[in-house]
């Protein structure tokens, strides 16, 4: 009984080292894609740049004068270049994640048998 118990536990280790590496180059790459993906969606809900967008040339607190229309455009502006810088970077940090993912694997069989 414990002889079969651990042919089956031999068996299975080996499957899961064969398979990890067509596993994590399709549904782990495809599972990060889709899991950055909607971290940058609701990122993109959470700055409510196209709202700001929206309101551009809207006076901010209801201040209809000329200088209170210019000031509020200039400071709208401001505020979505703000934005949008933060929106860049986090897409850039993300895609360096995917980056760092798709190479992870071959650094740790570098880092194991690399130096032999």
């Amino acid at each position: 009984m414990s002889l079969t118990v651990f042919y089956f536990f031999i068996i299975t280790v080996f499957r899961q080292i064969i398979t990890f590496p067509a596993w994590w180059y399709t549904q782990g790459l495809a599972l990060l894609i889709i899991h950055l993906y909607r971290m940058q969606v609701i990122q993109l809900k959470n700055l409510a740049i196209f709202s700001w967008i929206r309101h551009l040339f809207t006076p901010m607190f209801h201040d209809y004068t000329f200088v209170g229309r210019i000031l509020s455009f200039i400071f709208r502006i401001f505020i979505i270049g703000g934005k949008l810088v933060i929106l860049i970077v986090s897409l850039g940090l993300r895609l360096v994640v995917v980056i760092l993912y798709i190479f992870f694997p071959i650094f740790v069989i570098y880092a194991l048998f690399g130096r032999f």
